[in-house]
């Protein structure tokens, strides 16, 4: 019962829809918690950020990440359909719980939400002066993660469909199944 319990929910999380609805979620979190912690910045600081520099920023994050996450999903899709007519088939579902791929398009899915948020509760006044800094602060880390991201992107792209990368992750998947029938031969029962 706990090893079907724990199959399935190393399965659950390989699926590429958790980490994007969690990247979403995260994203509107920390848009909206801004508004919680605005009570704790001094009204001095507030004061220093002007709402044009985070309203730039985040309309930037807005219009760049939408046609990111759009472009890098289409390249996932030319890669599993490499992969079923190089390789095989069964190795597009190894390519589809490739952990790269899916925190990539999810960290741009979730920037892209994030900043929406964002903008919306920055043009309804939400925020105030004491809000604005810390969605500035927010927006810096966000921008900063993205940019990280779509670098380590561009390397897996270099590799992502490859026959030889493909054939690679069939090889270390099918290892680890045989490791696993050699350590448990009998499958938990008595010989």
């Amino acid at each position: 019962m706990c090893s079907t319990a724990l199959y399935r929910i190393r399965r659950a999380t390989r699926s590429p829809w958790l980490r994007v609805a969690a990247f979403y979620g995260a994203g509107v979190a920390a848009a909206l918690a801004t508004a919680l912690g605005a009570p704790l910045i001094p009204i001095e600081i507030a004061r220093s950020i002007g709402a044009d520099a985070v309203d730039q920023i985040l309309s930037v994050l807005a219009t760049s990440m939408l046609p990111v996450a759009t472009c890098s999903l289409s390249i996932m899709v030319q890669a599993y359909g490499g992969a079923t007519s190089n390789v095989t088939p069964r190795a597009v579902t190894l390519l589809m719980e490739d952990t790269r791929t899916q925190n990539a398009v999810a960290s741009f899915i979730g920037a892209f939400v994030y900043s929406v948020v964002g903008l919306i509760a920055l043009k309804t006044h939400l925020y105030g002066d004491q809000g604005r800094v810390i969605l500035f602060g927010f927006t810096l880390v966000v921008f900063a993660s993205a940019v990280l991201t779509l670098v380590r992107w561009i390397d897996t792209l270099a590799h992502l469909g490859r026959v030889g990368e493909t054939v690679d992750a069939i090889e270390e998947a099918a290892c680890a199944s045989i490791r696993g029938r050699a350590e448990a031969p009998y499958l938990g029962g008595l010989p």
